[in-house]
């Protein structure tokens, strides 16, 4: 597991600058699959049926 997968979210202060374009694609590096749009950090996920994605859900 990566550095930056295994780490936990938490707050910010207020006024607390946003990362900027190079250190995210930087950390993105280090978590595959996730994407940048210049809005949003995501990720998408994919199955074969109904049942793949409920057992996904509720893992």
């Amino acid at each position: 597991m990566s550095t930056l997968a295994g780490r936990k979210c938490r707050p910010l202060p207020a006024g607390t600058p946003a990362l900027s374009r190079a250190r995210i694609d930087a950390l993105l590096t280090e978590v595959p699959g996730w994407t940048y749009d210049g809005k949003v950090i995501a990720k998408s996920w994919s199955f074969k049926n109904y049942y793949e994605t409920l057992a996904f859900v509720n893992a």
